[in-house]
């Protein structure tokens, strides 16, 4: 076991040194999350010392991503209009975007959609979670943003950038734990699954702001 955290550190540090500095790790850890694939989840979070746990995926397409968080809310973006089901509510919403970087409540994998010029990024570190070696960067913002901070965990073992966590600290003190479970190929014969239409909500109030 320990040789092979050895051989994991020494791994990693070669492949920081021929990435470069944090800013390349956030940069390929957000060309990860972002490429066309589905990835699932389970969502941890923390709101005034209280836990909440929910599954969901999120899928980048080409020129429009979607998200689904089980049993709470689907999102559907793309460059100039959002989309959302709100389930409690049994309402669907459409307006436009005011920005191109998602918000928390449309996407908490959005730290990871600004460029790296918009944040610091830290020189990556390696921590050991849950048995496994991690290189992690921590991320703040430059200017106003909704979260104080991110730690980003990249899998130091494989070849590639593979993003293992993500724990962000908002700075009201609240904060969420992304761990994904699982990353795939959408299914190209399947776009309609990752498009929020109203016809697959019937009965459905459309509220409709652009």
């Amino acid at each position: 076991m320990r040789r092979l955290w050895l051989f994991a550190l020494t791994l990693f540090f070669s492949f920081c040194s021929a990435m470069g500095q944090g800013e390349q790790l956030f940069q390929q850890a957000s060309d990860y999350i972002f490429s066309a694939r589905k990835i699932s989840f389970v969502m941890t979070t923390t709101v005034k010392g209280k836990e909440y746990q929910s599954r969901g995926f999120i899928v980048a397409l080409p020129e429009r991503g979607y998200l689904k968080i089980e049993g709470v809310s689907e999102f559907q973006y793309t460059p100039s209009l959002i989309s959302y089901y709100d389930q409690k509510n049994n309402e669907i919403v459409i307006q436009p975007r005011k920005s191109t970087s998602a918000s928390l409540s449309e996407n908490p994998f959005s730290i990871l959609s600004r460029s790296a010029k918009g944040v610091n990024v830290t020189a990556p570190v390696v921590k050991k979670v849950e048995g496994k070696a991690c290189g992690v960067i921590t991320v703040t913002p430059k200017g106003k943003a909704y979260y104080k901070s991110a730690d980003v965990y990249v899998d130091a073992v494989s070849a590639a950038v593979k993003v293992e966590r993500i724990d962000v600290t908002l700075k009201n003190g609240d904060s969420y734990t992304i761990s994904i479970t699982a990353a795939s190929a959408p299914d190209a014969s399947k776009v309609s699954d990752y498009q929020l239409l109203p016809s697959n909500y019937p009965g459905a109030q459309i509220t409709d702001l652009r």
